[in-house]
C-alpha cells in the first residue's frame, strides 16, 4: 500500500529537505520503501511518499527516523486507496508545470468524482499522472500536469467543481520533487498500479501514442517533476 507523510517544517523546510533526501534516500527495509518527496509552494510541510507492505513497520520506520530531525514540528499520514496511474501523452509538451490536485467531496459521490476524472479524455496540455482516494482533509487526491496554472485552472473550474458532489478543489502548485528510491523500483511500482482507461485504450489502438513506460533521462526539466515525467 501506498502512504503519505507530511512533514511540518515551521520556516525550517530546506534543512527538513537535505535531512530527508540525505538519510532516507535508498534507505528501503524489506517492508518499507520511501518513493519520493515533495514541496509544495507556500506550504509548510514536504509530502513524502512511501510504498509499505505491514503498517507496523512503517510506524517504526518513522518513529526512528523522523525523531532525529529536529526541525519537524509535526506529521500526519494520509493512506492512499484505490491508488492509480495513468499513462502520459507521448506528445506532451515540455514546459510543462507539476500540481497537486485535494478534492473534498459528499461521500455519496465518491465513486462517481473518481470514474468522471479517469473517464475524462484529457489533452496533452493538461492531464493526470495519478489519482487516489485519502479520506482526511480533503477525499481524493491527484497529481496533473499542465503548461500553467491558468490552463490547469480552466480544467477544474469547467470539469471537476460542476461535477455532482465536488465541495472544494485546490490547486496546489508543486516547487520539486526528488525520487528517494531506485528507478526501477519506482517503475515497478508505477506499472503495477497502471490503469489504462477505454478512452485511452481506443487511441492506442489508432496509434494516438501515449508512454506506458516513459523514459527515465530526458534532455529537459519539468519543474516539481521527477524523471519519469518528463
Amino acid at each position: 500500500m501506498m502512504l503519505l507523510e507530511r512533514l511540518y517544517t515551521g520556516k525550517n523546510k530546506d534543512s527538513v529537505w537535505k535531512h530527508v533526501v540525505g538519510t532516507w534516500k535508498n534507505k528501503e527495509t524489506r517492508t518499507v520503501k520511501p518513493l519520493y518527496v515533495s514541496d509544495l509552494k507556500d506550504q509548510d510541510y514536504l509530502s513524502v511518499v512511501f510504498y509499505t507492505e505491514v503498517l507496523d513497520d512503517m510506524a517504526r520506520f518513522l518513529v526512528d527516523h523522523v525523531s532525529v530531525c529536529k526541525d519537524i514540528v509535526d506529521t500526519k499520514t494520509l493512506m492512499f486507496m484505490k491508488p492509480v496511474f495513468l499513462p502520459m501523452p507521448h506528445d506532451r509538451p515540455r514546459d510543462l508545470n507539476r500540481f497537486s490536485i485535494y478534492i473534498r467531496a459528499q461521500p455519496v459521490f465518491y465513486s462517481e468524482i473518481y470514474n468522471s476524472i479517469l473517464n475524462h479524455e484529457f489533452s496533452g496540455a493538461c492531464f493526470p499522472n495519478y489519482l487516489a482516494y485519502v479520506f482526511g482533509d480533503y477525499d481524493i487526491l491527484m497529481t496533473m500536469l499542465a503548461k500553467d496554472k491558468g490552463c490547469l485552472s480552466d480544467f477544474i473550474d469547467s470539469s471537476i467543481k460542476p461535477l455532482n458532489g465536488v465541495q472544494e478543489a485546490i490547486i496546489n502548485p508543486i516547487k520539486r520533487t526528488e525520487l528517494l528510491t531506485s528507478t526501477g523500483q519506482w517503475r515497478e511500482i508505477q506499472r503495477s498500479l497502471l490503469c489504462i482507461p477505454p478512452w485511452i485504450s481506443k487511441r492506442l489502438k489508432e496509434h494516438y501514442l501515449y508512454d506506458t513506460d516513459p523514459t527515465a533521462q530526458e534532455d529537459l526539466m519539468l519543474t516539481g517533476a521527477m524523471s519519469d515525467e518528463l
